[in-house]
């Protein structure tokens, strides 16, 4: 099921609501190209876009994830007393969270893996949009122990996913597609990924 609609505008208490009603875990947060919009779960996204995943309280089949801006997100991290994750700017080097209540102080230091992994969603976000529920338990991996490598399988399933690219192309060609847009993106690579594809005799979409 999706996320319900988390505007506040029809009902002041909504997410308040939802937050009760949900548990909810902020898995993302990505700084947004100059003039990028993503469709979020209360309206458009611009700027920076936090990506939570929900499971609800009542139904253990009602679960996923959501995206939403600045604002909504803060909003949801205030209600449930969690930090963002590391803000991915794709013109410059991982770095903590946003200010004030998106600051991830005093968070372990991801992995030189679990970088490579959390930099490589964020990049499909960029091209493809928000992130979607086939992302959730990498994504959830990655944020709920950064100091442990995902699990071999979540590499697998990643390298999967990037191969399923509606153009037919690797994470490279992404990267360079972006790059022809925005020349001041920054460079990226994924040896330690690709390490574990090759180990495992497995053809690299990176």
């Amino acid at each position: 099921m999706r996320f319900p609609n988390c505007d506040n505008r029809s009902d002041p208490r909504n997410r308040r609501n939802l937050a009760a009603a949900y548990v909810i875990m902020p898995v993302a947060h990505t700084k947004l190209l100059t003039g990028q919009k993503l469709k979020g779960c209360c309206g458009p996204i611009t700027d920076e876009c936090y990506t939570f995943c929900y499971q609800s309280k009542s139904n253990k089949n009602d679960c996923g994830l959501f995206s939403v801006g600045r604002h909504c997100a803060l909003d949801f991290l205030s209600l449930t007393g969690q930090f963002a994750p590391p803000c991915f700017n794709p013109l410059t080097s991982l770095s903590s969270g946003g200010g004030g209540s998106g600051s991830v102080a005093n968070s372990p230091t991801m992995c030189a893996l679990n970088v490579e992994v959390y930099e490589a969603i964020n990049l499909l976000t960029l091209d493809w949009g928000p992130p979607k529920a086939s992302l959730q338990a990498i994504l959830t991996a990655v944020v709920s122990m950064p100091a442990s490598g995902v699990s071999i399988d979540h590499i697998m399933h990643l390298n999967s996913i990037i191969g399923k690219d509606k153009q037919g192309r690797k994470l490279t060609a992404i990267i360079g597609a972006l790059k022809a847009k925005h020349p001041n993106l920054r460079n990226f690579s994924f040896p330690n990924i690709k390490a574990v594809l090759s180990s495992a005799n497995r053809a690299s979409n990176f």
